[in-house]
């Protein structure tokens, strides 16, 4: 089903919303964040799990950012689209900026791209290539390793997630847990990743996961 029109009936929202619940019980469900970068929040149907509390099980959102520099580092991330904001604690980013993609024209040819649009596919093949490599994970599982694993080093903290096996793993509003790092993901996760973290308050969920291998 397609995201059902502000308009649309209670009946048609109701079924929409049950479609994407049902669809976590197999897979992750990865959303744009958006791409406007003076926004504080995300886009309405990133933050629908805020709403629908069920679809917080295996929820991912998304925003863009342009990196520079050999390495990851304050400074030489620039965020391009929305804030996490309150999706924070499931919201991650990927570099979708100047993406050589196919044109949308009749043409057959490339052309550069950005945006969330870029991004959420980044994050859509990391999932499935981390569903092969743990073909026991279920879905809320490959989320939780996607976002301990995630490089926060370039920010600080405001809030923390604690995942089933110890693992503990900082978050701010503005990037949520940060960079998908897939290499880490696909190893084992045996240390949190808190250490750029200043916690203001207990920003602790209790999310819960098998994040070790």
């Amino acid at each position: 089903q397609t995201l059902a029109a502000l308009t649309d009936s209670e009946a048609g929202w109701t079924a929409y919303l049950s479609a994407l619940d049902n669809f976590q019980s197999s897979g992750v469900i990865v959303v744009s964040a958006g791409n406007d970068s003076s926004s504080s929040e995300v886009n309405v149907q990133a933050g629908l799990p805020q709403i629908a509390t069920e679809l917080k099980e295996s929820w991912l959102v998304v925003g863009n950012i342009d990196t520079s520099g050999a390495s990851i580092a304050s400074g030489s991330v620039t965020r391009q689209g929305n804030q996490c904001g309150v999706v924070a604690e499931y919201c991650i980013q990927a570099d979708g900026t100047n993406i050589t993609a196919a044109d949308d024209d009749s043409n057959g040819d490339y052309t550069s791209l950005s945006g969330t649009s870029m991004a959420a596919p980044i994050v859509s093949g990391s999932v499935a290539l981390l569903s092969e490599a743990f073909p026991n994970h279920t879905p809320a599982q490959l989320v939780d390793r996607i976002l301990a694993s995630a490089n926060n080093t370039y920010f600080t903290t405001t809030g923390s997630t604690s995942f089933a096996n110890g693992i503990v793993h900082g978050y701010n509003s503005e990037y949520g847990h940060g960079i998908l790092d897939l290499e880490k993901a696909l190893k084992p996760i045996t240390s949190s990743m808190v250490s750029n973290s200043i916690l203001l308050n207990n920003g602790n969920n209790g999310n819960s996961g098998n994040v070790s291998n």
